[in-house]
Order: structure tokens, then sequence, then C-alpha cells
């Protein structure tokens, strides 16, 4: 009897870590901020690679604004 009881105890107390153990939601939220990590280091590079053309569009479109360049349409 005292075996029976024992089973069960230990039956019930390994259902309730099972329970309080799912990394499902734990895996995807990684895969998540896995995904985010990378996308902004993309971000970053193209920004790094891009540079010089990013300026000089902002160059041309503050001299736009300003009436100062011409050709502006």
């Amino acid at each position: 009897m005292l075996q029976k009881a024992t089973i069960r105890v230990l039956a019930a107390l390994h259902n309730l870590r099972s329970k309080t153990q799912d990394e499902h939601g734990q895996t995807l939220a990684e895969y998540g901020i896995m995904m985010a990590v990378i996308a902004v280091a993309i971000m970053v590079t193209a920004m790094i690679g891009f540079k010089g053309a990013l300026v000089d569009q902002f160059d041309r479109s503050g001299s736009c604004l300003n009436g100062t360049a011409a050709g502006c349409s």
C-alpha cells in the first residue's frame, strides 16, 4: 500500500513538472529575438554600405527645400 501511494505521488509530481516545463513558447520567443537581431544587423549594414548615397540624397532634399538648388521639381 505504501508503494502504491509513493508511485501515485511520484506520478503526480512528474505530471506537474511536465506541465510547468513547457518550452514550446520559449523556443518561439527565442527565434523571434534571433530574427529581430538579424534584421537590425542587416539594416545597420545596409545603412553603413549606402552611407554616401543617403547623405547625398538628404543634402539634395535639403537644398530643394531651401530653394538653393536648381532643377528641383
